[in-house]
């Protein structure tokens, strides 16, 4: 088959996630599979960050609306116009059988792929949404909703417009049900997979390691959490990671007079953070939301010991692998963190269960192959119209 994924940002952009990261990993995997796959990415004209990796598959890279390449940038649902303008190029050039979004960006994509005889795919990231978004919203709900949250409106098109709806956790889907009804469409849970580098380490049990954070330094990410947790606790701390609350959380660990305890870095390769995380002391991750839980899946595949929070889909991914602290709550993420550096050969053996619960159900493989099956389904029914 001849696919193409979308996504806003990529895994190189200033801002990306485990929505890029596991992009660039459906991609290969499908490639690996024998498929031709490009990937359109969006980034600001002119200033698309250069891949640190070499890609199996083709990227294309379509303008981003907006003064910069940031989450909140107001323009952000205008890219909707040129990631539909350089899908249709690549149509184009050649035919194409699949395209499958990952967001917002792809809200122009139902009504041209239904007409190119395309099947049209969505996979909806986003850990949360707003408490108003409803399926019943009134008019004056609507007008508040596109002036603060217009990604959140630009989504439910492309959701609309797509032929099958693949969020990535049973959490996710009902969060979507809850927030746009949708009940006429297809739906089919696909959980992300697991970077194979993270599978192949293995937790070096150095307890004089750093305790580690890494992720995208964003409120969902619980950075704050992390920091306030530590507070009183012993230990130097790592944070890895880059985002929109870089400085905010940098001005709070001086205001809790941990600077000199905090070790910043950020961006890591997989390769690397997979050694930061087998050469941790433990992994903290309080998520205040979360669509999947990329990061915490990574740190049991290393077998690493970890802390996390009861939010969003987090449960059903870690599993018995992880200990779990209630979600935005420092003082309950402060216990459990003590607990664990009181009760480490316990924490041990939890991470090495994790780890093989991760290896058994988290393979990318697998997960392109879901992908192919679901795609043939929607080409099949196309061609049955």
């Amino acid at each position: 088959m001849r696919i193409v994924l979308t996504s806003n940002f990529s895994p190189w952009s200033s801002y990306s996630g485990g929505g890029q990261r596991s992009t660039h990993q459906l991609a290969s995997a499908l490639v690996a599979l024998g498929h031709d796959v490009t990937v359109v990415y969006t980034a600001p004209v002119g200033r698309a960050p250069r891949p640190t990796e070499e890609t199996p598959y083709h990227i294309r890279w379509a303008a981003f609306f907006g003064l910069r390449g940031r989450r909140a940038s107001p323009l952000r649902p205008l890219n909707a116009l040129s990631v539909r303008s350089m899908v249709e190029r690549i149509h184009q050039e050649a035919p194409i059988e699949v395209v499958h979004s990952q967001g917002e960006e792809g809200a122009l994509l139902g009504p041209w792929s239904e007409k190119a005889g395309v099947a049209f795919v969505v996979t909806p990231r986003y850990p949360s949404y707003p408490s108003v978004l409803h399926p019943d919203m009134t008019r004056l709900d609507r007008v508040w909703m596109w002036a603060l949250h217009a990604k959140y409106l630009v989504l439910e098109k492309a959701l609309t417009g797509a032929q099958m709806i693949c969020p990535t956790s049973e959490v996710t889907r009902e969060a979507i049900h809850q927030a746009f009804g949708l009940m006429d469409k297809e739906f089919r849970v696909v959980p992300n997979g697991i970077h194979e580098g993270f599978l192949e380490g293995n937790w070096k049990g150095n307890l004089e390691g750093d305790i580690l954070f890494f992720g995208r330094l964003a409120r969902d990410k619980g950075g704050d959490l992390f920091l306030k947790a530590m507070a009183n606790l012993p230990g130097n701390l790592c944070v890895v990671g880059r985002g929109d609350e870089e400085d905010t959380l940098k001005d709070l660990a001086r205001t809790l007079g941990m600077e000199e305890r905090v070790h910043w870095i950020p961006w890591m390769s997989p390769e690397e953070l997979r050694e930061a995380i087998e050469g941790a002391s433990l992994v903290v991750l309080p998520s205040r939301h979360e669509s999947f839980g990329n990061a915490m899946a990574e740190a049991l595949a290393v077998g690493a010991p970890l802390v996390t929070t009861q939010a969003g889909s987090i449960p059903g991914v870690v599993g018995e692998g992880a200990l779990l602290a209630p979600s935005d709550d420092p003082e309950g993420l402060r216990e459990k963190i003590l607990w664990a550096m009181e009760n480490r050969d316990h924490m041990a053996v939890m991470a090495q269960q994790g780890k093989a619960d991760m290896a058994s159900r988290f393979r990318w493989k697998r997960v392109g192959e879901t992908y192919c099956r679901l795609y043939e389904e929607c080409l099949n029914e196309l061609a049955s119209r």
